[in-house]
């Protein structure tokens, strides 16, 4: 089945576009264009290997960002998720939800040379922010795990781990006996990923890269900073989502209640 799909970089994070991908194990040859290259050239790294791209830079709307020609009826928005996407379009129930990227053997050997130096490596991501609202030129922040909390997680993974701090642009949270991996794209992060197979931190887009890469997620659920109105997309894979697979490879910790539990699961 062909279909052609235009997502706009305005309209949603890495998150929002992973859940896409089961799309695109239905729709097999699928056209993808993707508006504003300032971000859509990171974007090409999910879907590709999963549909045809084509790169257009014009501005879109917020509110088009996401259309599927022929199906008109389709104007939910990302929160709902991709289970919703996949009963929206009448899929099969038998295709997995869980998002899904590819991977290339070249680009493999390079992650695989620079990790190689890293003994037993965990990956901990501390920040992340939602999308930035048009209306109000804001960006939502979560609330976070204070820095001494991750520093005791960071402390106990040291001793089994080499623990990998990645984070975009500044670090907001210097911590001690870990490796600051900065500024990655997106494409050489799903390559670290798919190698390390272990992710610790919040709820932001880096999680579900991990998954898209077959590896686990251990997920501390912030807060969110509703002075920003920020409307939270809870994504969460739920156990009846791993149908296909032996056993869930996510866990979610409440951030006040459960943070330290994620250490006895390691």
């Amino acid at each position: 089945m062909n279909k052609e799909i235009v997502i706009g970089s305005q309209g949603g994070g890495l998150g929002d576009n992973l859940q896409l991908t089961p799309l695109f194990k239905y729709f097999k040859k699928s056209t993808v264009e993707i508006i504003n290259t300032d971000y859509g050239q990171d974007l090409c790294a999910i879907y590709e290997g999963l549909a045809d791209i084509e790169l257009k830079d014009k501005p879109i709307l917020q509110e088009k960002f996401f259309k599927l020609y022929g199906n008109p009826s389709l104007n939910q928005p990302f929160s709902n998720g991709a289970l919703n996407y996949l009963t929206i379009f009448g899929i099969d129930k038998y295709v997995s939800p869980i998002p899904k990227v590819s991977l290339n053997s070249i680009d493999l050997k390079i992650a695989e040379e620079f990790l190689s130096e890293y003994k037993n490596p965990i990956a901990v991501v501390t920040y992340g922010k939602g999308y930035k609202r048009e209306t109000e030129q804001k960006y939502a922040e979560y609330r976070l795990l204070e820095n001494s909390k991750w520093q005791i997680i960071i402390n106990e993974l040291s001793k089994k781990f080499t623990v990998l701090h990645f984070f975009k642009g500044d670090c907001l949270m210097k911590l001690n006996n870990c490796v600051e991996i900065n500024n990655l794209s997106i494409n050489q992060l799903k390559y670290f990923f798919s190698i390390i197979k272990k992710y610790i931190g919040i709820d932001t887009g880096s999680y579900h890269l991990m998954l898209a890469v077959g590896g686990f997620s251990h997920v501390i659920v912030p807060d969110l900073s509703w002075e920003h109105q920020y409307c939270p997309s809870n994504w969460q894979y739920p156990p009846e989502l791993w149908w296909d697979e032996p056993s869930p490879r996510v866990k979610y910790y409440n951030k006040e209640r459960e943070w330290e539990k994620v250490l006895e699961d390691l």
